[in-house]
């Protein structure tokens, strides 16, 4: 019994052909994979809806008007920032009016 456990037969042994298919197909997924992520790639965005450029819009020109203070704005216009930004208000004014006065 213990000399049957020991023989391998034809079919359990591996061939150097499936190595090498195996290697090959190793080194195809490994260089997609680089070449997807070293190549930068992107998939391409989504457009933009009438509504969010509308808001960006208002965003920008409420930056200017209130110079990225968020206290000189209307109470209204506070609210709706702040739900436009999702809480983040006084940082995007600022950031808006920042990156406007470097243009």
């Amino acid at each position: 019994m213990a000399t049957q456990n020991k023989q391998k037969t034809a079919s359990q042994q591996v061939t150097p052909a499936m190595i090498a298919a195996a290697v090959i197909l190793l080194v195809i997924v490994i260089s997609f994979y680089g070449y997807k992520t070293l190549r930068g790639y992107q998939p391409e965005a989504a457009p933009v809806s009438a509504e969010k450029k509308a808001d960006s819009d208002w965003l920008v020109q409420k930056a200017n008007e209130s110079q990225g203070v968020m206290s000189k704005l209307s109470k209204d216009d506070q609210e709706k920032l702040q739900t436009i930004t999702k809480g983040y208000g006084g940082m995007s004014l600022s950031q808006v009016y920042a990156s406007q006065q470097k243009k």
